[in-house]
């Protein structure tokens, strides 16, 4: 009986088909992977930033020193991030559309969005009033 001891040459052609179409799509997959894994990471950082700029804008503020600030970037480690403050009055029964005159409530939204990345942007917004003070 004659050993079989290796691979023949229809054999080995046929696993370098098989390698040729599969690794392309699993490193495909990979560099997808990866993409969502660092646009998720940049949307947690930039809802964190958008809250704490909200936080900053109105805490302990008059309700007439809340106002709009253009479009500001970040220092530090969040260079690459810039925001922007939208401040607009609007009335108690449609908190979502600005109006021109002066009302008791403010619709507070902040805009963050990164370098290099268009169309990336985190908006948070909210609703103030003026209670007097």
């Amino acid at each position: 009986m004659k050993k079989n001891r290796g691979m023949t040459l229809l054999e080995i052609i046929i696993v370098l088909a098989v390698l040729s179409v599969a690794i392309p799509a699993v490193l495909a997959a990979f560099a997808r992977i990866v993409a969502t894994g660092a646009d998720a990471s940049s949307v947690t950082v930039a809802a964190n930033l958008s809250e704490f700029k909200m936080e900053e804008m109105i805490r302990g503020k008059r309700f007439a020193d809340i106002v709009s600030v253009t479009e500001t970037g970040f220092s530090g480690q969040f260079s690459s991030y810039n925001y922007e403050i939208d401040v607009d009055y609007v009335n108690p029964s449609d908190l979502d559309t600005p109006v021109t005159g002066p009302t008791d409530f403010k619709r507070v939204r902040t805009v963050v969005t990164r370098d290099g990345m268009s169309g990336f942007n985190v908006a948070l917004s909210t609703v103030i009033t003026n209670l007097g003070y």
